[in-house]
């Protein structure tokens, strides 16, 4: 048998090498009906949430991807997590209510523009980053391969996720829920997809009463309240006009979620915030 040439051994390992570092060495599903518009501060996610609605609300993580490749880069890189060495370049920020006390969330990265890899960092407040919750940045994670974000969190308290990329790189990012958040279902049937698409509802929350204001809605529509275990508290509420006040008084603050159904058809759902 003839030795290979060393020529086209060379060719060889960086053909296998280059394709190897274009490619990601993991993947993870995508619901490409879940949009979240990305927060490029803290405080943006935080407003967010407490809004229930806007840039950085994370109403769900799981099966949600998205990219950091348009994300603008910080003229003045502030520094977290390891103050010595690691600065946030061009960070994007989500915000989210745990519903059970252990945040386990696998994050599965594209392959990096510029191939510097991954860095986070999960705070409970927006004004030290210095003092996160958990984070990981010294020794930075490869920007194509699987890593998992953990942390022991309050059920019902506010948190903020900010994903980053090290030295500027830019990465597309699968995100998989474990444990620790709520998975809210969009609507799968044809029927209910036609149905929330002529459906919009608004929500209040005044003296211990949730206000829903709604319109498009069909005689048959009725809305169940949830706790964020997923544990139905009231159920069959019915609509009788195009807003509905629903007492929360016996229940004590925290978060909640409300689901409006047709039939058995989940139409929307929302959360909302009880003080």
């Amino acid at each position: 048998m003839k030795p290979v040439p060393r020529r086209l051994l060379y060719l060889f390992c960086f053909l296998f090498f280059s394709y190897n570092y274009g490619n990601s060495q993991c993947d993870l599903p995508c619901n490409d009906n879940l949009s979240i518009e990305p927060a490029y501060d803290c405080n943006t996610a935080a407003t967010s949430l407490v809004n229930a609605n806007g840039p950085g609300y994370a109403y769900r993580l799981d099966s949600f991807c998205t990219g950091t490749l348009v994300v603008p880069g910080l003229s003045a890189p502030p520094p977290f997590c390891d103050l010595g060495s690691c600065v946030l370049n061009n960070p994007i920020w989500y915000s989210f209510i745990p519903t059970g006390p252990t945040l386990d969330i696998e994050v599965c990265p594209g392959p990096c523009v510029n191939g510097k890899g991954i860095q986070w960092a999960l705070y409970n407040q927006c004004d030290n980053l210095a003092e996160p919750i958990a984070c990981w940045c010294s020794d930075r994670l490869p920007g194509d391969s699987l890593f998992s974000i953990n942390a022991d969190v309050i059920p019902g308290s506010s948190y903020y996720l900010v994903i980053d990329g090290f030295s500027g790189a830019s990465c597309d990012l699968k995100f998989k829920v474990n444990e620790g958040l709520f998975r809210f279902e969009n609507p799968a049937s044809d029927k209910s997809k036609l149905l929330a698409s002529q459906f919009s509802c608004s929500s209040t929350f005044n003296n211990e009463n949730l206000i829903l204001q709604v319109k498009g809605i069909a005689n048959d529509f009725y809305v169940n309240i949830l706790d964020l275990s997923g544990r139905t508290l009231m159920k069959k509420i019915p609509f009788v006009t195009d807003e509905l006040s629903i007492p929360m008084s016996m229940y004590p603050p925290g978060v909640y979620a409300y689901q409006i159904m047709d039939g058995l058809e989940q139409i929307s759902i929302g959360k909302f915030i009880k003080q």
